[in-house]
């Protein structure tokens, strides 16, 4: 970085990128601030922001036009972050040896009277300072606690434009803090949470899987047969991540305008519950400025789709890249970026308009027509992409043991996978081979029950991922027939009225 220079940032998708501001006078019509680098309307708008800041803060505002340049030049500059840059060069073009060999970052909106308010996206316009090696941060106090998730950095909380102009060009005291780092995840079985769902243990097994091995989980079943109740339990008992995903996690809730908090909360996907209203670019992201989508918001955690045919078409079926890839590539005329996708998809269906096809205790009333407009609502490569396919029935009247899954085998089913870099439900295809160990006998097995059933060959390769997490949650390092038979009957072609 070059001395003598402010610095801010800019966001552009989910990436900041470092903003030098600099600032020079002279010339052109006295008190006249103009802004270059290609700044934004509410970048543009800081000039009477910060020329009344400026005067209400007790400073004298330069007779002179100001040039206040805003580099890198080729790149938008958006938001209302850079006010307080903006101010503190103007000020500093008196005294610019100030700045001789320190690295100021800055960031803060500007009110009239001077005062500091807090700035949106947040995380990632501080993680492109710690990237770059700024030494001095300056940010709003409302904004400090936020940031409190990075480490050993030093932050200065600023409450007004004359407290960090008089710490910087009159050498009084600002007192600074330093990052605690993130606080640490405790382990919770969470059984309270699955006793409360009566019967349902095959369903509430196949949730198990689905959380250990982000496994997509398609659940289809009359109305008040507990598909979202499942659903949501499993909302309440992700398993928690890993330190470098969870950062990915905070950046994406930052840049959505969602709180960070730095407790325990912070290491856990999030759970999102989106209504059959939602339009495509609200489900996959997009817009003028290219937002983040609900599968973004969900990267490392749960996407819950509650009566999936109820959605357009079009949004169903524009889910069938990102259910495979962990990205998705959004673009327009003037900007594109690649968000981040990771998420397991949780979905649920009625068998039929109706809701009673198949269940002896009603009747169903759909007619033919009906039946087949029903079935195409959901196209057969969206269906063969969900990993297990259960039909969820009424729980029986006389009740057996009720099954709770374990919170402890979910977590290390996770980092068994950990160690090999990726969730089975996430495999590459060219690494199968690192997950499908098994014998001739089981292979045998596999060979015979996948022709029996007609199996397409992305089912088969299904079947194996879920054998595996089924392995995984017994700590097995093989696959035995047992946990392949299981993964057969998790994957039924008897849900939607399809056949």
């Amino acid at each position: 970085m070059t001395a003598n220079k402010i610095y801010s940032a800019s966001v552009s998708g989910l990436e900041a990128t470092l903003v030098e501001v600099e600032a020079d006078q002279g010339g052109g019509e006295f008190g006249r601030i103009s802004l270059v680098g290609l700044p934004g309307p509410s970048t543009n708008e800081a000039q009477e922001r910060v020329r009344s800041a400026i005067k209400n803060s007790g400073y004298v505002f330069p007779r002179r036009k100001i040039t206040v340049n805003l580099a890198p030049a080729d790149i938008r500059k958006q938001g209302s972050q850079h006010d307080l840059a903006i101010a503190l060069s103007i000020l500093g073009l008196k005294n610019s040896s100030v700045f001789s060999g320190r690295h100021f970052f800055i960031l803060g909106e500007l009110s009239l009277s001077g005062e500091v308010k807090a700035v949106k996206k947040i995380f990632p316009l501080v993680a492109a300072a710690v990237r770059e090696g700024c030494t001095e941060i300056f940010l709003p106090a409302e904004n400090v606690e936020e940031i409190s998730i990075f480490k050993k950095i030093k932050i200065f909380p600023i409450t007004s434009l004359k407290q960090i102009a008089d710490y910087v060009f009159k050498g009084c005291f600002l007192a600074g803090q330093v990052g605690l780092g993130p606080s640490s995840v405790e382990t919770q079985d969470h059984e309270a949470v699955w006793q409360k769902i009566r019967g349902q243990n095959r369903a509430k097994r196949a949730a198990e899987i689905s959380l250990a091995g982000g496994h997509h989980f398609l659940m289809v079943g009359p109305p008040g047969s507990g598909k979202t109740m499942i659903a949501q339990a499993m909302g309440q008992c992700l398993p928690p991540n890993s330190l470098n995903q969870a950062l990915e996690i905070a950046n994406i809730k930052s840049i959505c305008g969602l709180p960070v908090k730095n407790d325990g909360d912070f290491f856990f996907g999030l759970f999102r519950a989106v209504h059959h209203s939602s339009s495509g670019p609200a489900l996959l992201g997009g817009g003028k400025s290219l937002r983040p989508g609900e599968i973004t918001l969900s990267h490392h955690g749960l996407l819950f789709l509650d009566e999936l045919p109820q959605f357009a078409t079009q949004t169903i079926n524009a889910l069938r890249q990102p259910m495979e890839k962990e990205s998705i590539f959004l673009a327009h005329a003037e900007e594109s970026c690649f968000f981040p996708c990771s998420f397991t998809l949780i979905a649920t269906a009625n068998p039929c308009p109706c809701g009673f096809w198949g269940e002896s205790q009603h009747v169903c009333r759909c007619r033919p027509k009906q039946l087949a407009a029903y079935r195409r609502k959901i196209p057969g490569p969206v269906l063969d992409r969900f990993d297990l396919c259960l039909p969820v029935h009424y729980p029986e009247k006389i009740q057996t043991a009720s099954y709770c899954p374990s919170a402890k085998n979910i977590w290390r089913a996770r980092k068994t996978q950990e160690k090999r870099g990726f969730l089975n439900g996430r495999c590459p295809d060219n690494l199968l081979s690192v997950i499908a160990l098994f014998g001739e006998k089981e292979k045998d097995f596999f060979l015979s029950a996948a022709e029996n059933l007609h199996c397409s060959e992305r089912g088969k390769i299904k079947i194996l991922k879920i054998a595996r997490t089924i392995a995984d949650l017994a700590g097995e390092k093989e696959i035995s027939v047992p946990h392949l038979a299981e993964a057969f009957s998790l994957r039924s072609d008897d849900t939607i009225c399809y056949n």
